[in-house]
């Protein structure tokens, strides 16, 4: 399949030099890469003016963030414009291993769920904290279903956001890759791992502290960012509790093991749980008006 076929976006908000490394990484697997700005800075939009003066590489500035959801959806009309017939869907922080397109359309061409091509396929995430240790090499290579995965590496054809529709604006930022996933699969359209495929992805800064004599070392977000999590978290699980409830309560339950770690070990206990209740009230909310 032709490279051109395939556009990237990138939702970018303050990635400084970072996002360069993003650009580079898929330079030669797509044909079109359209970065999406929520607002940056000075300096971030520095490097998004040096990087929109090369081929093939376009920037739209919001100049407001407008949340993760908009960017994607920015991307899915570009693609449309382009006459493209994928979307690459990346955050700014994570790095395309070399030919990483190229095997998730191999995949794509091999792999039927039924008698329906899949046209939803997503790489192995590798932590980038550990790129580059033994760790890389426990990756299996073979592909499976998967019944959500993140925005980045996420390759759709762009058939499926006219079947099912477009990212979820109104929930900004946390979960809009699972909503998304979700509406997927309840409409019998199939995501598909593939573990020849692989990605470097930053899941967030890391804090580390021992506990009768175990290493535990869990992530960190501002409270407003857990504020996001928690009320998109109230909002899903609700909307499809019915039609996914096992899901739902793997994740009730890595919710609850989450709270309670921010309440035992992050620093400013008392504003991350005010951004907590103000997520659960909201989700709430969300939820019983159906938005």
């Amino acid at each position: 399949m032709n490279f051109n076929d395939v556009l990237a976006v990138i939702a970018s908000y303050n990635g400084l030099a970072k996002i360069r490394q993003t650009v580079d990484a898929l330079r030669g697997q797509v044909g079109y890469i359209h970065i999406v700005d929520n607002g940056s800075g000075a300096e971030s939009l520095g490097v998004l003016d040096s990087l929109e003066r090369e081929p093939g590489i376009t920037v739209e500035r919001l100049g407001e963030n407008r949340g993760v959801g908009h960017a994607l959806n920015r991307g899915v009309q570009r693609a449309r414009q382009m006459g493209c017939a994928w979307l690459l869907t990346m955050d700014q922080d994570s790095i395309a291993c070399p030919r990483m397109v190229e095997t998730l359309l191999a995949c794509r061409e091999s792999h039927y769920v039924g008698d329906q091509a899949v046209i939803s396929l997503s790489p192995a995430i590798i932590d980038s904290h550990y790129r580059g240790t033994a760790q890389n090499a426990k990756l299996r290579h073979r592909h499976e279903a998967r019944l959500v995965v993140i925005t980045s590496g996420h390759l759709v054809k762009l058939s499926a956001y006219d079947k099912i529709g477009t990212y979820d604006e109104r929930m900004f930022i946390d979960s809009v890759d699972f909503e998304f996933c979700l509406r997927l699969n309840a409409a019998g359209l199939k995501t598909i791992r593939c573990y020849d495929a692989k990605l470097y992805h930053s899941l967030g800064a890391k804090k580390s502290f021992k506990l009768f004599g175990w290493k535990i070392t869990f992530t960190t977000h501002s409270p407003i960012r857990r504020y996001y999590i928690v009320r998109n978290h109230v909002y899903i699980t609700s909307k499809y509790l019915f039609r996914f409830p096992m899901w739902c309560i793997r994740k009730h339950l890595g919710m609850l093991g989450l709270i309670f770690q921010i309440l035992l070990l992050e620093t400013d206990k008392r504003e991350n749980a005010r951004q907590i209740y103000r997520g659960f009230i909201d989700g709430v909310h969300a939820t019983f008006r159906g938005q």
